[in-house]
């Protein structure tokens, strides 16, 4: 399936970021490593990474890969890469505020 080879590897890429930053900080020069390999990767395949985003892209890591859209973008100049990210973000977004909702009601009926 597209998009799945490069979902475990960018999961990874992230999770490493996220240790990092909590490690190191922002400025670190392995924290901007990690993240100019996620970029790299996102920015190979135009396919694969558009699939991976409308398949498997979600929570922290498609905020994630929001943040560095620009990068990303500036290598693939692609807009159905950027439709993607944002039928994905809006699709997230809907979901979580469907889950405060969900919150919300069990609050009431408490």
């Amino acid at each position: 399936m597209k998009g799945a080879g490069i979902a475990d590897k960018i999961s990874n890429l992230i999770n490493e970021r996220a240790r990092l930053q909590a490690w190191s900080g922002l400025e670190q020069p392995d924290f901007e490593a990690a993240e100019k390999a996620i970029v790299e990767l996102l920015s190979v395949d135009e396919e694969e990474t558009v699939a991976y985003i409308e398949t498997w892209c979600l929570g922290i890591d498609l905020e994630f890969i929001i943040e560095v859209a620009e990068q990303i973008n500036s290598r693939l100049h692609s807009q159905r890469f950027l439709n993607a990210l944002r039928a994905a973000a809006e699709k997230n977004y809907k979901a979580q505020l469907e889950d405060i909702k969900i919150a919300e009601e069990d609050s009431v009926a408490e």
